[in-house]
């Protein structure tokens, strides 16, 4: 049967694809914020209000605390105008975001650029995901921090062993929405 969203891709060794993606609700349809406070100058964003109203938008829908936002300083009021910012979260990790005016009020939409991945998530979709491909148990272990910030097409190593073998997964962050693919090592 070919590869489809519900069987795995076979390529270089195992590639196990996770069927459903644990998308951060703000990754998928993006933030649309709207900014309260106006600047001095009436033809630029007010940085403290931008920067509140994205760290609010973040904050709104990810797992780790928010603890300071910046923003670029002086920007212009300009429909479809684009900055980043970044987003401090706990442990001092920073997600930066990509910000859109979309209309002349000053609404924003705010989109991640990079995905907050919990190892404890990476651990139970590798786990199920080998269990479903091979038809049984592995234990999996992933080295690293509680959760990470990580760009698309990041890569980090993870342990599978199951009663016979011990084998090494190259875990992928295939996008900033935080979609995980798995290519394991030929057993040898």
């Amino acid at each position: 049967l070919p590869p489809g969203p519900d069987r795995p891709r076979r390529l270089a060794g195992v590639r196990v694809q996770t069927a459903v993606a644990r998308l951060l609700a703000f990754v998928a349809a993006a933030s649309l914020v709207a900014l309260t406070a106006c600047s001095d100058q009436p033809d630029t964003l007010d940085r403290a209000a931008t920067e509140g109203a994205v760290g609010r938008a973040v904050a709104a829908d990810v797992a780790p605390s928010v603890t300071a936002t910046r923003c670029p300083s002086e920007r212009p009021r300009e429909v479809g105008g684009t900055f980043t910012c970044k987003v401090t979260l706990e442990a001092d990790k920073v997600l930066p975001v990509d910000v859109r005016q979309v209309d002349a009020k000053g609404a924003l939409d705010v989109t991640p650029a990079a995905a907050v991945v919990f190892t404890e998530r990476i651990v139970k979709e590798l786990t199920a995901a080998l269990k479903k491909e091979f038809g049984r148990s592995f234990t999996v272990r992933c080295d690293g921090e509680t959760f990470e910030i990580r760009p698309p097409d990041s890569r980090s190593a993870c342990r599978a062993r199951d009663k016979t073998s011990s084998r090494k997964v190259t875990v992928t962050v295939t996008d900033a929405a935080g979609t995980l693919a798995f290519a394991v090592a030929r057993a040898g």
